[in-house]
């Protein structure tokens, strides 16, 4: 019993992992596909993903390179911008230094000033914790030794 249920986790684990749908196999819409991984930073060698995933599903799709490629172009216009390079950075995530040369410089620079600004954002939420902790723990104990202590301490 328990290894059908094993058997039966691993297999939804590994098509959940799937980089592609069934759906989106057989559509075959390869420069869609390009585009949507060149908007979220993904490298090209993803498009072997896409067509390991979609032999999974049973679909024999042969990826369209030139299409792929050319999608993952297009989309990369738009990851690799300085606005979504901060918020890639704020977010904590990795880039795959995927842009091409000519943007590569402003990206990093506003990735560096995002992850800057969520290093702050995190250090000020662990001392604003701290504080709230130590806070707690003067209330408890002040609230404990209060009997024993005169009211014109405070």
């Amino acid at each position: 019993m328990w290894r059908l249920v094993l058997v039966l986790l691993l297999s939804l684990g590994v098509i959940g992992c799937a980089s592609l749908s069934k759906e989106s196999c057989l559509e075959g819409d390869w420069y869609a596909i390009g585009l949507q991984d060149g908007s979220n930073g993904h490298k090209a060698e993803r498009r072997f993903d896409h067509q390991a995933a979609c032999i999974k599903h049973g679909v024999s799709a042969q990826v369209q390179d030139a299409e792929y490629l050319r999608g993952r172009e297009a989309g990369l216009e738009e990851y690799c911008t300085p606005e979504n390079a901060y918020k890639v950075g704020l977010r904590v995530e990795y880039h795959y230094n995927v842009c091409p040369q000519e943007l590569k410089a402003e990206f990093n620079k506003a990735w560096r000033e995002g992850r800057r600004e969520a290093r702050i954002r995190c250090l000020a939420d662990y001392h604003l914790e701290l504080i709230h902790y130590r806070m707690h723990h003067y209330r408890m104990h002040r609230y404990h030794l209060s009997p024993l202590i005169s009211s014109d301490c405070y």
